[in-house]
């Protein structure tokens, strides 16, 4: 018997009725308050603190996943903040750390032995995230009100592309993109055809982003997924093992491959610029791909300059020049890229409690990939390699939607975890019932 069985119609705690509201507003990211504040922090703030005030109750065993990671990266900051030249942004920077971590723990807290309630979160996510969509499809597609799509545009660092209520359209293809297969992995709606149509609407919001991240993070999270279906299917241990090495093996040589022709050859870069000019003559993807050879080349910029520029003596190399603050060498730009900012901002000292904490997030979605996974649920983990692929050419791990993806995939396999061993270990044992004893037979008597 599971542990979520026992308690399939109790009520929901109180905290995780106030987390759905903050769920439905993740995207309401404008109008932009201090300290990168949001609409939406309104609503999340008031969950932590009712979450807080349930960390209280005595009985309650807490979970604090990534707790060391995330203290080696914020002790790293401080140091590295101490000795920088603008430390009010660092500051700022290490107080959403904080924040998107304690949301991060409530939320697994919350989530974690309740499977009804995990359910409830995805499908709140999933069709909040389908209303969000009629916003970029509604600019892409032109059926939105023109004094509506206008306000919208106005608000947007781009006017041809559309980003929803988030002012960045890279922001909104992460969150539409997570979104995709948090409806994957959701239990409602039921119905197959329903949730290929919302499916394909999601994926039309990602075009209408014009992120051409949001597109590699879509081949990505879905190759991820159909590798975990060939596992799945492969059935044996012996054959579930060989699946697994072939799939490295592919992935090893399409990595050789194209850091090769990117380093080597630079035919990549060709290639990128071919398929770019096709594109700007009016090609569908015009708005994505066709500027993929101007986004690559400012990316590569961005880069440069900031290996350039932090490389400034060992005390940088080893801490950085301080946590968002790499805005201040390269044109008061960020890197876009999650594993440099790091090393720019924080130093190869941060860069190791960063790849430290990738190496525990892939640990823990390569658990709900495997075939002892949870079988609606694997799309989580494949979420979490979307994202990685998006980081790669954008900072990531300070948007809130990506810590609740993380908590959702530690509630996930702590839950399963906890029911595996329910399982192999009876609840409650049934009390012994005394055994009759054997009546001595009697003997006759002689007469």
């Amino acid at each position: 018997m599971s542990l979520s069985r026992g308690r399939a119609h109790a009520p929901l705690p109180f905290s995780v009725i106030l987390l759905l509201p903050a769920v439905v507003l993740l995207p309401l990211l404008i109008p932009h308050g201090p300290y990168n504040t949001a609409p939406v922090d309104a609503l999340i703030a008031l969950y932590l603190v009712f979450a807080l005030i349930a960390w209280a109750v005595p009985k309650r065993v807490m979970s604090f996943p990534l707790a060391a990671v995330t203290a080696f990266i914020l002790a790293v900051s401080l140091i590295g903040i101490g000795m920088s030249q603008f430390p009010g942004p660092g500051r700022t920077t290490v107080i959403i750390d904080v924040y998107l971590y304690v949301f991060f723990v409530a939320a697994v807290n919350d989530l974690r032995h309740d499977r009804r309630a995990v359910g409830i979160v995805l499908s709140t996510w999933a069709f909040s995230a389908l209303v969000w969509a009629l916003l970029a499809n509604g600019i892409t597609f032109h059926f939105l009100p023109d004094g509506l799509a206008r306000l919208i545009l106005s608000n947007s660092r781009a006017l041809n592309r559309a980003s929803a209520t988030t002012d960045n359209p890279n922001l909104a293809a992460s969150y539409f993109l997570i979104s995709l297969f948090v409806l994957a992995a959701a239990p409602r709606p039921r119905s197959r055809p329903l949730r290929w149509l919302a499916a394909i609407w999601l994926i039309l919001a990602i075009y209408g982003t014009g992120s051409v991240a949001g597109l590699v993070g879509l081949v990505t999270g879905g190759g991820v997924m159909m590798g975990s279906f060939l596992v799945r299917r492969a059935g044996t241990t012996v054959r579930q093992a060989q699946v697994v090495i072939g799939l490295m093996l592919v992935v090893l040589a399409v990595a050789t491959l194209a850091v090769t022709q990117l380093v080597v050859t630079r035919s990549l870069l060709n290639e990128v610029a071919s398929v770019s000019a096709q594109q700007k003559q009016g090609g569908i993807f015009q708005n994505s791909l066709g500027r993929s050879n101007r986004s690559l080349h400012g990316r590569l910029t961005l880069w440069t300059q900031g290996l350039e520029k932090s490389s400034g003596g060992a005390r940088q190399e080893l801490l950085g020049v301080g946590a968002g603050e790499a805005k201040y060498t390269v044109d008061y730009k960020s890197l876009h890229n999650d594993i440099l900012a790091y090393l720019v901002e924080r130093g190869i000292i941060g860069l190791f409690g960063l790849l430290l904490l990738y190496w525990f997030a892939f640990r823990q979605s390569v658990r709900l990939l495997g075939p002892r996974g949870p079988t609606r649920l694997h799309p989580l983990g494949a979420a979490v390699f979307a994202n990685f692929a998006f980081s790669m050419t954008h900072q990531t791990l300070h948007f809130r939607h990506v810590w609740l993806l993380f908590a959702l995939v530690w509630a996930v396999t702590g839950r399963v975890r906890v029911e595996a061993e329910a399982e192999d270990q009876p609840l409650e044992e049934a009390p012994r019932q005394p055994q009759p004893q054997p009546q001595p037979q009697r003997q006759p008597q002689p007469v």
